[in-house]
């Protein structure tokens, strides 16, 4: 009799122990496939921007370093009115074994443009394409030499940096406070020929490099991009048809620091500095090209400065207005042709409501004026009003 309940008990155990394999193997399989699952989940999500810009300039021109008219080429005020800085995205985010996996693509509506006489219509232009993961970005994105802190103004202040091309980066998060970042990206030398016609030669060797630093502090925050850039002409032809026998090569550099300061209450503090012999193409909208080329097809490099201080105050929680000051110049321009833009200065104010949330209406009044290495100049006032949606 007890030899039969010994034997009992052990099959009874061996049963349970059995049972118990079998529960935790099928644990594991559903984890196993949550898992899977949970990889193979991709969350995609669409969004954009309406923008309405109307706007009234008197003489006709453009707002920046290079496109405010000179005196002797004023021409009476224009108003306009447009949606192309209107935008449209999708963004995904898919987990994997490396980490999330972000892509983003993102267009507006800048292309090739239609009639304003009843379409309208205007071409889709892209803006962004990339993907991202583990702090690596590889696509279409904005430069690390853009400026990273702007005030919110309307217009673009004159010193506006920017540049969005292919480009590899890499991010390392030291912690909350800072960051660094590093990248290479497309190269594109843009030179001025003798005769002061802007051409690209095609012929870059090396991709361009940047470095930044971000830092937040308790009282606001900066950044600071460091560049390089390796200037080419390999034979370029020149705008009278010549076709140079020879090369030539300059390393350029630049450097791009900017910062905003809390103030009292919500109000804050706006300063950007650029400056460099290799900023050209990626500052001020083009009005500065990277150097010159003389007739024997040397590379004269130019070296440029831009200023920007601004002060955003806030009236309450949904209104506020900015203020902002910027100046752009060339430093040493002796062998520039004597029709481009030396100086340039301009002033905006604005007064931005926020109903709200993602929404704003705001005005914008802005002054400006420009003067050439022969001295000639001119001068442009501008009123902008903007509606905007975020959605």
């Amino acid at each position: 009799m007890r030899s039969f309940l010994v034997m009992l008990l052990v099959f009874i155990l061996n049963a349970d122990e059995t049972q118990n394999i079998e529960n935790l193997q099928k644990r594991i399989s559903e984890l196993e496939l949550q898992q899977k699952k949970k990889f193979d989940t991709t969350q995609v999500e669409l969004g954009g921007r309406v923008q309405l810009d109307i706007t009234k300039g008197w003489p006709e021109g453009s707002f920046s370093a290079g496109g405010i008219p000179l005196k002797k080429d004023a021409e009476v005020g224009q108003f306009g009115a447009d949606i192309r800085n209107s935008r449209l995205w999708i963004k995904s985010k898919t987990p994997s074994e490396l980490g999330m996996i972000r892509t983003v693509a993102e267009v507006n509506f800048y292309g090739e443009s239609g009639n304003e006489i009843n379409k309208n219509a205007h071409g889709v232009a892209l803006r962004y394409l990339y993907v991202a993961i583990d702090g690596i970005t590889a696509g279409q994105a904005n430069s690390l030499f853009t400026t990273y802190i702007t005030p919110n103004t309307l217009v673009y202040p004159l010193n506006h940096t920017f540049a969005r091309q292919p480009l590899i980066s890499y991010t390392y998060q030291q912690s909350l406070l800072l960051s660094y970042d590093v990248s290479l990206e497309q190269p594109e030398s843009y030179l001025s020929d003798p005769e002061g016609v802007q051409v690209t030669p095609q012929d870059d060797k090396i991709p361009d490099l940047l470095v930044r630093l971000r830092y937040y502090p308790s009282w606001g925050r900066m950044a600071l991009t460091g560049m390089a850039r390796y200037i080419v002409q390999d034979r370029v032809e020149l705008s009278d048809g010549t076709q140079l026998e020879n090369s030539d090569a300059k390393w350029g550099f630049g450097l791009n620091a900017s910062a905003k300061i809390n103030l009292y209450a919500l109000d804050n503090l706006y300063f950007s500095l650029q400056y460099g012999n290799g900023i050209g193409r990626y500052f001020s909208i083009n009005a500065y090209s990277d150097g010159t080329l003389d007739k024997d097809g040397k590379i004269d490099l130019n070296t440029m400065l831009g200023v920007l201080v601004g002060y955003q105050h806030w009236w309450n929680s949904t209104l506020h207005s900015t203020f902002a000051y910027s100046e752009t110049s060339i430093e040493n321009a002796n062998n520039n042709p004597q029709d481009s833009t030396n100086t340039s200065q301009a002033y905006l104010l604005n007064l931005i409501y926020s109903p709200i949330k993602n929404a704003q209406i705001g005005v914008e009044y802005g002054y400006g004026n420009r003067t050439l290495l022969n001295e000639d100049s001119g001068d442009m006032r501008l009123v902008r009003m903007q509606i905007r949606y975020d959605f």
